[in-house]
């Protein structure tokens, strides 16, 4: 069925996406834009391109002297659903280039290539005379995409968890949701997942020593749902296994080597780096914190100050209610010896 999968995209149904387009520039680094092709209405799988957030799609034909090139454009919500799409529709014979932590390439004939990089998903087709570029140019056409400002840039961290011996990278696909799930993992009963308890799967195809199969890790919000999820799905006959709150299943024969595979998913740390905004440095920062033990302190001088110079001028004004003699005379004295 991920054959059929290229063919069926190369039209997406009206109603699967905002109807802006991605405004694409008229000069493609150094490739020029000479028509814009409509995007003809066929069987594409709309439901899937609505779970990885399509916002828009174009269709642009690119040209060099001695040279064309058809690039079909997506774009998504955030890099989530750019990579998550890039996975499912990409052939799963394709030879991966990474272009980068946001971008990657996947040429699957020399006429045939698919790109991702950060909200974009791009297929780019030529004739059988003239071929596709080369991968440094398909590259250089990813990059001089414009930058998305709205949603996140930070592509999902899942696929990471899937142990690295014996996968065959192109075959992994990251699922959002049922639609996608269904031809990444149609083994696996989306309906148990969770997918309404903000579920992600991830799938990936591995040749072991003694064994041949897929991987399926889901990961949940909480220990506490993933642990729930484990039953149901242990109930359903899945083999599955749980390391906090992600789930391994493993689908194939049961061998030592697949045992062992779902007791090892991959363990990543996640590092977020924020930006001070207004402060380029540390010396910055300092600087900003003593300005600010400054201002308190002018503050507070200025407060009491105020505070003073009233009660000198209220004892003057009214020297029988504010005096110091008559602040003296409202206090009661005992006189104890």
């Amino acid at each position: 069925m991920r054959v059929l999968l290229p063919l069926l995209l190369l039209g997406t149904l009206a109603g699967a996406a905002n109807p802006k387009s991605p405004q694409l520039p008229a000069r493609w680094s150094g490739w020029q834009v000479v028509k814009q092709v409509p995007a003809a209405a066929s069987g594409a799988p709309a439901a899937v391109l609505q779970e990885y957030g399509l916002r828009g799609q174009e269709s642009a034909m690119l040209a060099r002297p001695g040279r064309k090139v058809l690039a079909e454009v997506w774009q998504f919500s955030d890099a989530t659903g750019g990579f998550g799409a890039y996975t499912f529709f990409r052939p799963a014979h394709a030879q991966l280039t990474n272009l980068g932590p946001l971008s990657q390439l996947a040429i699957a004939s020399p006429v045939q290539a698919w790109g991702w990089r950060d909200h974009w998903v791009v297929e780019f087709r030529a004739g059988a005379q003239s071929g596709l570029p080369n991968a440094k140019n398909l590259g250089e056409l990813l990059a001089a995409l414009p930058r998305i400002q709205t949603g996140s840039h930070s592509p999902p961290l899942l696929p990471q968890y899937l142990p690295k011996q014996g996968l065959a990278p192109e075959s992994v696909i990251y699922s959002e949701g049922p639609a996608s799930l269904a031809t990444a993992a149609p083994w696996l009963p989306s309906g148990q997942v969770g997918f309404e308890e903000d579920a992600e799967v991830v799938v990936g195809n591995y040749q072991l020593r003694d064994a041949a199969g897929q991987l399926a890790i889901i990961n949940y919000p909480t220990p506490q749902i993933a642990q729930d999820r484990l039953e149901l799905l242990s109930k359903a006959g899945m083999e599955a296994r749980r390391t906090g709150a992600l789930l391994a299943i493993w689908y194939g024969p049961k061998s030592a080597a697949a045992a062992k595979l779902l007791g090892r998913p991959e363990e990543h740390s996640v590092v977020t780096w924020t930006r001070f905004y207004g402060l380029d440095s540390l010396p910055g920062l300092i600087l900003g914190i003593f300005a600010l033990i400054g201002i308190i302190i002018a503050v507070s001088l200025g407060a009491g100050f105020l505070a003073g110079g009233l009660r000198v001028l209220l004892a003057r004004v009214y020297p029988r209610r504010f005096s110091v003699e008559a602040a003296t005379a409202r206090f009661t004295r005992l006189n104890l010896r």
